[in-house]
């Protein structure tokens, strides 16, 4: 009688955690699909409905990330669509060292403004991008510029390392 207990009590909160993790994401989903929706009936790509704010971290969807930084399927690797450099920062909601970054790139952007644009990209919503990034770590922070390969550093740093490779790999300064 006992096991018959325990089991269902496990059964019974393994639901209840499924259903709250479920609910959470299918909530913080539903903010970005009004917007594509819309972009979408009136001829309109994803990425045009980003508004890109130069010395601000702009959050972008995985469409977005194709349409305006490089297109991951592309067989001659990744070509970075913009003319200004770029650093994305792949992170995820529930990453603390995402977090614990993000007031530094916050200052980065705006120190780099005019210079370097920055873009956030949620992993746990980007699969395609993710994979074809071979992303195995978060924070993962790709440095693009045009003509070259992407850079990348994972994991929480100082801010000292982003500005060094900022400057030595976008920046040649």
């Amino acid at each position: 009688m006992k096991r018959l207990f325990y089991t269902a009590l496990v059964v019974a909160i393994t639901m209840v955690v499924a259903v709250a993790c479920n609910s959470t994401q299918n909530g913080s989903q539903t903010a970005e699909q009004p917007q594509d929706a819309a972009a979408a009936k009136n001829g309109e790509t994803a990425a045009a409905t980003v508004d890109i704010k130069p010395g601000e971290v702009n959050v972008i969807s995985e469409d977005q990330f194709i349409a305006l930084v490089t297109d991951v399927e592309n067989d001659k690797g990744f070509q970075y669509r913009g003319s200004v450099p770029a650093v994305v920062d792949c992170y995820a909601d529930w990453c603390r060292p995402c977090h614990a970054i993000n007031p530094i790139l916050v200052e980065l952007a705006q120190e780099y403004e005019g210079r370097v644009i920055f873009y956030k990209l949620n992993v746990d919503r980007a699969a395609r991008v993710s994979s074809a990034l071979n992303i195995t770590g978060i924070p993962s922070l790709f440095f693009f510029k045009p003509n070259s390969q992407p850079a990348k550093i994972v994991g929480a740093h100082p801010k000292e390392d982003y500005i060094k490779a900022i400057n030595e790999l976008l920046l040649n300064e």
